[in-house]
């Protein structure tokens, strides 16, 4: 009785201890996983990379209302306060662009417009390494749009600066330095 050939597959499938592995079956395996990790590798980069494109969007809101009572459980209460009117404040939301900045500077009460350039008062001492809290003009807006209380009090809390008006309060404002708003 003749023994049929068996094929190489047949062999390889049937008895794989007989051969180790071809070296042309290394290089392809090896080749595939390398693709395989390369697909994975390039994946986790674009992922972490689109992430932190997303986080740090120029379109990012600066500043949340909250009313009073939130502000002073989450924020703490005020250490020392200022008032500018809110017709003054109303004008110098249109002497900037994007973003407004509160401070105060030695207990006076101090506002920027988006390049850290003066709008109130009209003199006023600081220094390029004085604190301020940047918020969008939208976000001093919409503050603006919940109260008709005549009177803008900028609030230094222990940790930060707030901004109330009535019974509304506008903070998450982003500090400036070292987190200033880009023109």
């Amino acid at each position: 009785m003749m023994n049929p050939k068996k094929s190489l597959v047949h062999v390889l499938n049937h008895y794989p201890s007989i051969f180790n592995m071809f070296p042309l079956q290394k290089i392809f395996l090896s080749l595939y996983a390398r693709i395989a990790m390369n697909k994975i590798y390039h994946f986790i980069t674009i992922s972490v990379l689109l992430l932190l494109f997303l986080s740090c969007s120029p379109t990012q809101q600066i500043g949340k209302v909250y009313t009073n009572t939130e502000a002073y459980q989450q924020f703490g209460a005020v250490i020392s306060s200022g008032e500018v009117q809110r017709e003054k404040v109303i004008e110098l939301l249109y002497k900037t662009e994007k973003t407004i900045m509160f401070g105060m500077v030695n207990k006076i009460t101090i506002i920027l417009d988006n390049n850290r350039k003066l709008l109130y008062p009209a003199k006023a001492e600081y220094s390029d390494t004085d604190v301020f809290t940047a918020y969008n003009v939208s976000a001093v807006q919409e503050l603006l749009s919940k109260s008709n209380s005549q009177s803008v009090v900028i609030e230094q809390r222990r940790e930060v600066l707030s901004v109330s008006l009535g019974n509304y309060t506008l903070e998450s404002g982003a500090k400036c330095p070292p987190l200033c708003p880009e023109d």
